[in-house]
């Protein structure tokens, strides 16, 4: 990946490697992320080999087609169950952030959380179940961003479906 210049031995020689290394594993990271993301896009093109988005991914999943698990490194899902003052209830799947920002689709009132579900936790935990290979990928590049705007996951497929 890269060869540093250090100044000392010991302890210290290790200390001041993996200060340097920092950068050069981001780089490292960041490139593996993006060929990752480019086969992704090339598979869901080309060959159909390739689901995204949190439903298609979780029904895979559990089906058990999914070989690779490629998941956004900032994702953060969960199953809220809300109940308004109105009486109106519903279900959504929800980034943690925004949790207390759902307002009431009948009358418009902020929305009160009755219980709640971390999502993620759930996939994972189903993925490695199911022997599935687990990715994370950065949103800071331009895959990244694209990868994002589908959902944030998504999964190569051991086989298409029938």
């Amino acid at each position: 990946m890269g060869i540093l210049d250090i100044s000392y031995t010991g302890e210290a020689g290790l200390k001041e490697t993996v200060e340097k290394s920092v950068d050069i594993l981001k780089e490292a990271t960041a490139t593996r992320s993006q060929k990752l993301l480019e086969r992704f896009f090339e598979e869901i093109a080309k060959n159909g080999l390739a689901v995204y988005g949190m439903k298609e991914t979780a029904k895979y999943l559990e089906d058990g087609l999914i070989d690779t698990l490629v998941v956004l490194d900032e994702m953060d899902l969960v199953k809220v169950d809300y109940i308004c003052k109105c009486g109106n209830g519903v279900t959504k799947i929800v980034e943690r952030d925004f949790i207390p920002n759902q307002a009431c689709d009948k009358c418009g009132k902020r929305l009160e959380v009755k219980t709640e579900e971390d999502i993620m936790e759930k996939i994972l935990q189903k993925a490695e179940e199911m022997g599935t290979k687990i990715e994370t990928v950065s949103g800071d590049t331009q895959y990244g961003s694209q990868f994002r705007e589908l959902g944030g996951i998504g999964g190569f497929l051991r086989y298409k479906p029938q």
